[in-house]
């Protein structure tokens, strides 16, 4: 009886072991999103009568790895997409919509006017300046950020 206990000792302690040895992976992942820091976010209220809106943000990375954005959602939009504003050949500015965004390790990329920026479109009303919107970042690395936005009046850029 007393090798029968042994044997349930070792066979639980080998399945801690086991479970332990995949803890430092899913703290990993959860730490490598904390490394992520937003800064400088803001939506632009809409012009009445129409349903799209932009955002900007800054988006640091203090990690060591690029990471990179590559889907945004929230309650008030069905489809928020990565915009980059280009100019062509004649000078002209083209607007282009991208799949990611890439975040370098120990640098920060900027979300602005005239460069890259979110485009949230279909909107379910109108966003008014200092209302506060719940945006969902999703990365590469399976980790997702809730940032709160506020909007702001065009009359305040």
């Amino acid at each position: 009886m007393d090798m029968n206990l042994e044997m349930k000792k070792i066979s639980l302690f080998i399945i801690i072991i086991s479970l332990a040895s995949l803890i430092p992976v899913s703290y990993s992942q959860a730490m490598d999103s904390i490394k992520i820091i937003i800064k400088n976010s803001y939506i632009r209220e809409t012009i009445p009568g129409t349903s799209i809106s932009s955002a900007y943000m800054t988006i640091k990375n203090t990690g060591q790895q690029a990471r990179k954005l590559i889907a945004i959602t929230s309650d008030i939009s069905p489809r928020i997409e990565m915009h980059q504003h280009l100019i062509r050949h004649d000078g002209m500015m083209k607007m282009r919509k991208i799949n990611t965004i890439e975040i370098p390790a120990h640098q920060q990329t900027v979300l602005q006017p005239s460069g890259l920026h979110l485009m949230l479109f279909d909107l379910k009303k109108p966003l008014i300046s200092s209302q506060i919107v719940n945006m969902r970042l999703h990365f590469d690395n399976k980790s997702t950020m809730i940032v709160q936005v506020p909007v702001v009046s065009l009359k305040q850029q």
